[in-house]
């Protein structure tokens, strides 16, 4: 039987970003997809203006809902979170979950916080860390979760200090995707199974492609839950996103992010 994965984020009406491009990939993978979204926008955040429906009171009677039709999960992958009743309410879900919890921070890439998220979000999606197993914040969202400056060059001694914060939280593995990271880039890894530290590097391709991060995320959450490995898991989600990037990066409009549903060749 497919294992079970509840997504917890936002739905985009344009662009391949948070549930238009996780459900996709994880239902390639041969996974089982429920969704909650936190929010319905209308495009990508990248187009500079967009609205947004606050759906905290579906999210309250959905799962309520769930709750009498005993439904359960084997994995809670939590991205965008829109306010203080949301992240309540889902702190209450996970800790009563005996799911493995993987949380996607989603506010800040490129030393810089989303267009549209305020200071308060930050210590919203700070504190869901308690309730993660794995955490998977970009190096942008990592620094404002720690408080630490953003450098264009982070050392390993830089990442130890950021990654034992980020655990410090509860969390048992932090992997912080996009670093610059001692003059090229690399995604570092806190490996909570044999308490090492990890880079992964990578080339980068100099676009900028919404959703990438969400691909990575789904990517990584499928070979773990297919046997275990963190690190495996993030070599794969750094090859194939890569791919992605290499395979989209002429596309005419970037900001509807990576055509995943003619790239699903590349999902291995």
């Amino acid at each position: 039987m497919a294992k079970k994965i509840l997504l917890i984020s936002e739905y985009v009406g344009v662009g391949k970003v948070a549930l238009s491009v996780s459900m996709p990939v994880l239902s390639h993978y041969g996974y089982d997809i429920y969704a909650l979204p936190t929010a319905i926008m209308s495009n990508t955040m990248d187009y500079g203006k967009f609205t947004k429906m606050d759906t905290t009171e579906y999210m309250v009677n959905t799962m309520r809902v769930w709750r009498e039709l005993n439904f359960s999960f084997d994995a809670v992958c939590i991205g965008y979170v829109s306010n203080e009743d949301q992240l309540r309410l889902i702190l209450q879900f996970c800790r009563s979950s005996k799911a493995r919890i993987l949380y996607d921070p989603i506010m800040a890439k490129l030393g810089k916080l989303y267009n549209g998220i305020s200071r308060e979000t930050i210590s919203i999606m700070t504190r869901l860390s308690s309730v993660a197993d794995i955490v998977i914040p970009n190096y942008t969202e990592a620094c404002y979760m720690t408080f630490t400056p953003y450098s264009e060059n982070a050392t390993k001694e830089d990442m130890a200090g950021i990654l034992n914060q980020l655990r410090q939280s509860g969390c048992r593995t932090v992997v912080a995707t996009s670093v610059p990271y001692e003059n090229g880039w690399a995604n570092v890894v806190y490996n909570g199974n044999d308490n090492e530290i990890t880079a992964v590097p990578y080339t980068k391709i100099p676009v900028n492609i919404p959703g990438v991060g969400d691909i990575f995320t789904a990517v990584f959450l499928a070979h773990v839950l297919e046997d275990g490995k963190i690190i495996d898991g993030v070599r794969a989600a750094t090859e194939i996103t890569y791919e992605l990037i290499a395979e989209n990066r002429d596309n005419l409009d970037l900001n509807k992010g990576i055509r995943i549903e003619s790239c699903m060749h590349l999902l291995k």
